[in-house]
């Protein structure tokens, strides 16, 4: 046998093994082995990820933007169009009712009860109390003042009332309002109406003109009284039964203040009922607010609960 082959047997088959082949597949996994490292390594670089770009909006939810809006618009315009509704129900019927109201107020001879209230009510009877009178040669007097009741336009007939003169009837030829020629004017308006043909000194301040037959010119009422504390700039002194202030309605008429049985004097911040006698006579109604004055100072407020 040659010594050089290096054999070995195997006991159970008694065939010989040769050392070398059985060294191969060593051989061939440290092989093996050895290029797998790389891959090892190629794999831990390529672990490294590139930064996702920011995600873009989403269509769906610009769409949805889009319907709430319109909701919102529709639900807006629904609302407007419901409350201008119910704002033209309400006047409809406050028409109706100071219709009623006026209607209601005129007695058996067409003219207004004096004890009603119908101040500040833009479809009352109209009323203008006259602070400053100018007269338009061949046309006639041009009164202005703000219109405390009612609305007018041209054409509309009225009456200049009060101070003891004879009542004029006459028409509006012409309204001016905002400094500028109109057609119609309302309550809280500041106008000058020009009276047709009515002639100079015929008209002056503290009178009214009205609606025909609304309103009565009077000397006597009863009002609520509020004195002016010493605080803010009234009396220091309480005034008696009998005080002959002034009394401020647009103009300056004196009046005589008569107090109610048992109360002899009325002391300043203190409130009192009583009656008032006026030296002329004016147009006034009741719910008529009106100062006290003396001595060029406010000393009193009132209103009127009752006419005479």
């Amino acid at each position: 046998m040659d010594q050089n082959n290096n054999y070995k047997f195997d006991t159970t088959t008694g065939q010989p093994i040769n050392q070398q082949s059985q060294q191969q597949p060593i051989q061939n996994q440290a092989t093996t082995n050895m290029y797998s490292q790389p891959m090892q390594s190629t794999s831990t670089v390529n672990t490294y990820q590139q930064p996702t770009e920011p995600q873009q909006p989403k269509k769906n939810f610009n769409v949805k933007l889009l319907i709430i809006i319109a909701i919102a618009i529709i639900v807006v315009v629904v609302g407007i169009v419901l409350i201008y509704n119910q704002n033209n129900t309400n006047n409809n019927t406050n028409n109706d009712e100071n219709s009623s109201t006026e209607n209601n107020n005129l007695n058996t001879s067409g003219t207004v009860d004096k004890n009603t209230n119908t101040n500040y009510d833009e479809n009352g009877a109209f009323l203008l109390r006259i602070e400053s009178v100018s007269t338009v040669s061949e046309r006639g007097t041009v009164v202005t003042g703000t219109i405390d009741r009612g609305t007018i336009k041209i054409n509309d007939e009225v009456q200049v009332i009060g101070l003891d003169k004879e009542i004029i009837t006459t028409t509006v030829a012409a309204v001016e309002a905002f400094k500028s020629n109109s057609n119609y004017a309302k309550i809280g308006d500041n106008v000058g109406l020009l009276l047709k043909g009515v002639e100079e000194g015929k008209v002056q301040v503290g009178q009214v003109v009205a609606k025909p037959n609304s309103i009565a010119a009077i000397k006597k009422f009863d009002a609520d009284l509020l004195v002016v504390s010493t605080e803010d700039g009234g009396r220091s002194t309480p005034f008696f039964d009998g005080f002959s202030p002034e009394f401020y309605f647009k103009t300056d008429i004196t009046g005589t203040i008569n107090l109610p049985k048992g109360k002899e004097m009325v002391n300043p911040g203190e409130n009192v009922s009583a009656t008032v006698t006026l030296a002329e006579s004016i147009a006034l109604d009741v719910g008529t607010e009106f100062s006290i004055r003396e001595g060029g100072r406010i000393i009193a407020n009132g209103k009127i609960t009752k006419v005479y």
